[in-house]
């Protein structure tokens, strides 16, 4: 029994020692170019950040929110941060959002923006980003916020992507858009006392992931003249305001409304200059100096008393033929002789008050 114990000793610590081999016989990390039989150690940084996304949701036009992000180093050696950008991510445009990374701040833009950055980021350190919305318009905007740098101990530039998204909202319901395209006023060139004009609210909309609108109401003074998305409408000489009103398809249904003034003038009222275009066919433009129709084929306002001429006579569709009626109210504040100018045309008429003239002309202050 002497002799034996020894020998069952030794293969006890024989066995152990082929189940537990030495820190030097023990595999490294796999790496590149690296096979698991290879003793050495690879040691990384790994930098990460603790929010993939910020979701800033509704805000108030005007107003501002913050929301913070952490990069942490959770590897074994020193990262290094070597840039940040804003990147814009196919809606709206940055120009409502601001990074803030240790006091380096990178503003968005209508563009891509971008700022230097050199910071080190040893194992296990970390360091905050605080990101700003402040929306000075009713928009969706998406971008992403990226970090540039080594943070996989690699020999390439490193890429950390955060996406951001974030609503310019408003009063009453911050996802829902009412869009109305219509003149803010309509001039009535025959003088019959109304004017039809078409409301358009099919550009109304929800920012709400997962949802539409459904329903609309056209509506003055409380009462409703259309549920259709666009309509056709005749309104009498003087002040409307018109008001849309839209649904979505939440159950409830959210809605919002929005107003706007729409105004049927007559042609002295018009704020500017009022530019009337006829189209005189075959007969020559000439012909209609002193035969003007009762209604023109298109109608503008402009700035001054000049009609440019492209493909197109002014903004209308026409291109030869084309009379053109500029009808505006001349204030005089200093008596005088005035003379007026015509340039352009085969053909011109003046008149002042009603009546045709030529040559200078004596004028008192007034309109």
């Amino acid at each position: 029994m002497k002799v034996r114990l020894p020998l069952l000793y030794s293969s006890v610590l024989s066995l152990l020692a082929l189940a537990a081999p030495s820190l030097a016989q023990r595999p490294g990390q796999v790496g590149p170019g690296r096979s698991p039989g290879n003793a050495s150690i690879t040691l990384t940084p790994n930098v990460i950040s603790d929010q993939p996304s910020l979701d800033f949701g509704a805000v108030a036009q005007g107003a501002s929110k913050q929301l913070s992000l952490t990069l942490t180093n959770t590897g074994k050696t020193g990262g290094l941060i070597r840039g940040m950008q804003l990147r814009l991510d196919g809606a709206g445009n940055g120009t409502a959002w601001q990074a803030d990374l240790e006091g380096t701040v990178l503003q968005g833009g209508t563009l891509n923006t971008a700022v230097g950055i050199t910071r080190q980021l040893l194992p296990g350190e970390s360091v905050p980003v605080t990101v700003t919305f402040t929306p000075n318009a009713e928009q969706y905007d998406a971008l992403v916020l990226r970090f540039t740098g080594n943070f996989d101990g690699g020999s390439n530039i490193d890429v950390l992507d955060v996406t951001m998204t974030g609503l310019g909202g408003h009063e009453g319901d911050p996802y829902l858009h009412v869009v109305i395209n219509a003149p803010s006023f309509l001039v009535d060139y025959d003088g019959d006392g109304q004017e039809t004009v078409t409301l358009d609210g099919s550009s109304s909309h929800t920012h709400e992931p997962g949802r539409t609108i459904i329903a609309y109401e056209w509506s003055e003074g409380g009462s409703v003249f259309s549920t259709s998305a666009i309509t056709t409408q005749t309104f009498a000489s003087g002040s409307h305001q018109i008001e849309l009103k839209i649904f979505d398809d939440n159950i409830p249904s959210h809605t919002l409304e929005e107003q706007q003034d729409l105004d049927v003038i007559g042609p002295g009222e018009v704020p500017g200059v009022l530019a009337r275009y006829y189209d005189a066919g075959g007969s020559g433009a000439s012909s209609l100096l002193d035969a003007v129709p009762s209604s023109p084929d298109f109608g503008e306002i402009l700035s001054t008393t000049y009609v440019g001429i492209g493909n197109t006579v002014g903004s209308s569709t026409l291109v030869q033929n084309t009379m053109v009626q500029l009808s505006a109210v001349l204030l005089v504040t200093t008596q005088g002789s005035y003379d007026f100018t015509t340039t352009g045309g085969s053909g011109v008429r003046l008149e002042l008050d009603g009546s045709a003239f030529s040559g200078p002309q004596n004028l008192s202050p007034g309109t």
